[in-house]
């Protein structure tokens, strides 16, 4: 693969332009800042290498482009692009891309003077599987996720990469499906992009239509990061399941739960509710207090509920000073329930206290909400486990309060799965994911609108934008891999552990009891 200069010298910078500017193919369209399409050569030509950048065998050919034109065959090629300072708007980077026939292997490397956006390598045949390409973008302090990277020798490949120096976030295309957003870039000025291309030893890659430009391709669909909200809306709240730094690697999960605050604050979301496991070393004063600096950031109120690796005084200390309450917010009120698993049966006087609630929210015709760590809903494949269950007598009795006074809904995390669905006597029951690493689901948080006549849900993966109608999959991060929501409902081709027909991409719609 080719080494990239991670920095384009700013010495070279206005010689650079000048020579970039007199390229057969440059057009000063406005928006453009570079870009290179191979037609203003004649007959087959030799490719002059651009200032500061770096080609070896390359030919322009006629009848082999993108739409039957010009493209560039080349072993290698590097194309350094200085930007303007001070630029406040995002770069739309794009290229097209062949692997040659019989080689399906292709290098690509895309940087900027901060931060590597993205690479893509061949990988060799294993048992059972080919070799092919994936497409990797580093996310966090080393951490990538790997994508594979379907290269058919007749037909192009489109990669697009969106640089918002603004938001200091990247977000990478493979054709028109965003494969991987909202991937940070370091808080500085971006200066410059570079673009490298490799093929296999004496099969050049074919390239054509380079493009750096301020302005979005046309034939790009640009979904966006929350959903605009309907007419009729009453308001938007925000929910996710644990937080939970240290399960895994406690920076990293410190980190997406920071990307998780910041999401919530841009999407209107008027509270948000965390559904326990705020940490995971329970005995560490440290795990809290950073949990607990983290969510300062929210610009709207948050609630929490204890989760079983929250010590209880802790919690209180830390988070809220009871571990039961409620708040009511317009017609809703959301009763934030101690429940922890492990089998542990609520007391008398929690029980009492949940239907004084219901009875408070009947009188005044709210809607009712339950949030718990564990969910009374524990027929599935994870509730199996005495750890994932409520005390049976206190189960029965929450499912004969809920019968009794219309709840609506009940939403817990614990799982880190989801979001799962359950619907049982005009109760839905949610088990939702969070941001730390849940396996066989998106890492997320869930956003739900509230209309008079009913609640709509949807998932905002912290690296994609929320799942719309055409969300087909999401990134497995422990896995660090890509995969299809359909696959895991159907248990097509997966292994029947990994079968959840209650598995949900949103939007989900759930009618309103109360009106």
């Amino acid at each position: 693969m080719l080494k990239i200069n991670r920095g384009c010298c700013l010495a070279f910078a206005a010689i650079f332009l000048a020579g970039l500017l007199a390229g057969p193919a440059f057009a000063q369209t406005k928006g453009i800042i570079w870009q290179e399409d191979f037609e203003g050569y004649a007959g087959e030509a030799v490719f002059p290498a651009p200032a500061g950048g770096e080609v070896k065998n390359g030919l322009v050919k006629a009848g082999v482009g993108f739409k039957g034109g010009r493209a560039l065959a080349v072993d290698s090629l590097k194309v350094n692009v200085p930007l303007a300072a001070g630029l406040a708007e995002p770069v739309w980077v794009q290229c097209r891309v062949k692997a040659a026939a019989g080689s399906r292997q292709l290098n690509l490397n895309v940087s900027t003077n901060l931060f590597v956006v993205c690479w893509a390598k061949p990988v060799e045949a294993q048992k059972e599987q080919p070799a092919y390409t994936q497409l990797v973008v580093p996310y966090y302090d080393g951490y990538r996720i790997y994508t594979p990277l379907k290269l058919d020798d007749a037909e192009w490949t489109t990669l697009t990469f969106k640089l918002d120096p603004v938001r200091h976030a990247q977000t990478t295309w493979v054709n028109d499906t965003v494969m991987v957003g909202e991937c940070d870039l370091p808080d500085q000025p971006l200066l410059s992009v570079s673009l490298a291309f490799g093929g296999v030893p004496d099969k050049p890659v074919l390239v054509d239509d380079l493009s750096v430009r301020t302005v979005k391709p046309a034939d790009l669909r640009d979904r966006p990061l929350y959903p605009a909200g309907k007419p009729g809306r009453l308001f938007r709240f925000a929910a996710m399941g644990d937080p939970q730094p240290g399960l895994e690697n406690y920076n990293v999960e410190l980190h997406q739960f920071r990307r998780a605050v910041k999401q919530v604050n841009e999407s209107g979301a008027e509270f948000t509710l965390i559904l326990g496991d705020l940490v995971h070393d329970g005995k560490v004063d440290t795990t809290y207090q950073d949990l607990a600096a983290t969510a300062k950031s929210f610009s709207k109120p948050w609630y929490p509920v204890r989760g079983n690796h929250d010590a209880p005084e802790k919690f209180k200390q830390y988070f809220k000073s009871e571990l039961n309450y409620s708040f009511e917010h317009k017609d809703f009120r959301f009763v934030m329930l101690d429940a922890v698993g492990g089998q542990e049966e609520l007391t008398a006087e929690q029980l009492a206290w949940v239907e004084k609630e219901f009875q408070a929210a009947k009188t005044k015709k709210q809607e009712i909400v339950v949030c718990t760590h564990v969910s009374v809903w524990d027929d599935n494949l994870r509730g199996v486990s005495p750890y994932m269950q409520i005390g049976p007598e206190s189960k029965a009795k929450l499912k004969e309060l809920y019968k009794k006074y219309n709840a609506l809904l009940m939403l817990s995390g614990h799982y880190h799965r989801g979001p799962w669905l359950h619907q049982e006597e005009k109760m839905s029951y949610l088990v939702l994911p969070g941001p730390a690493w849940p396996r066989n689901s998106p890492s997320s948080w869930q956003i739900f609108d509230v209309y008079p006549d009913r609640v709509e849900m949807y998932t905002k993966q912290v690296f994609l934008p929320y799942d719309d109608e055409t969300a087909t999959g999401f990134i497995n991060i422990p896995y660090q891999s890509w995969v299809n929501y359909e696959t895991l409902r159907t248990g097509k081709d997966v292994p029947a552990k990994l079968h959840f027909p209650y598995l949900v991409q949103g939007p989900l719609v759930i009618k309103r009891n109360v009106r």
